[in-house]
């Protein structure tokens, strides 16, 4: 039915997202790992040697704005080469001139033998925030999020229809149990055409026409637009008829 194929698809959307969530987390875990291993880096593996800077600690009493940039820490396994920057207008000048500085140095043994086949340097300070940095996975979990929202949309939609049907057929039952009664209390036999056969027929009239849809729906060819509370209302006019009739030849 279609309510159990909008649980499904709800229920789909859900594990989507979860995966996508999960997905997130490891890239902005790997993030995080990475600026960890720059900035262990930059503490053990970086020879503070001039008489401004002999230490990261040292370089971390500076004035600001500063800025310290190191060669990549997985180009070399030896000793990385540095630059720093303090005391300049603003950040974006202090970056710039820890680059320059870490570029000017003269590559280390391993860059010269070309053992490596880069020398880059990246900044160890200060660390890049996480916002400025486009994690694919944000995307994912963006569009998880949307079709989940539809699914669920979707879902209440189905859920509320199928309640209010349901409860609209559970009236209609009872009005043809009352009118049958009424059939029964009073001894009456109708003919066919009669309000009986009218009432009798009442769920066929909703069955039918559901399954005329469900079939014009598999050929591909159109039917009436007629919806369910549509369907009800009919049937329990033309039971309301029929109680009426009844009543009248008692």
């Amino acid at each position: 039915s279609t309510l159990l194929r909008a649980r499904a698809d709800a229920a789909a959307a859900e594990t989507a997202l979860k995966e996508a969530k999960a997905n997130e987390q490891k890239e902005i875990d790997a993030f995080k790992k990475k600026q960890a291993d720059i900035r262990a880096a930059a503490e053990t593996r970086v020879s503070y040697n001039t008489s401004d800077v002999k230490s990261f600690a040292e370089f971390l009493a500076r004035k600001d704005f500063k800025a310290l940039a190191i060669q990549d820490p997985t180009s070399t396994t030896g000793t990385l080469a540095w630059g720093a920057s303090w005391g300049q207008a603003d950040q974006a000048s202090a970056d710039e001139a820890a680059r320059k500085t870490c570029f000017s140095q003269e590559p280390l043994d391993d860059y010269k033998n070309k053992t490596v086949k880069f020398f880059p340097c990246i900044m160890a300070f200060p660390a890049q925030n996480m916002s400025t940095v486009k994690i694919a996975g944000k995307s994912a979990v963006d569009f998880a999020q949307s079709r989940v929202d539809r699914a669920n949309k979707g879902l209440a939609w189905r859920e509320k229809a199928n309640s209010t049907f349901t409860a609209a057929l559970a009236k209609l039952d009872k009005d043809v149990a009352k009118v049958e009664l009424e059939l029964k209390q009073n001894n009456c036999t109708q003919p066919t055409s009669s309000a009986h056969a009218i009432v009798a027929n009442a769920n066929s009239i909703l069955k039918g026409k559901a399954n005329e849809t469900k079939t014009a729906k598999a050929n591909g060819t159109k039917t009436a637009k007629v919806s369910p509370h549509k369907q009800v209302a009919e049937a329990q006019a033309k039971t309301a008829k029929a109680a009426d009739k009844i009543v009248a030849k008692v």
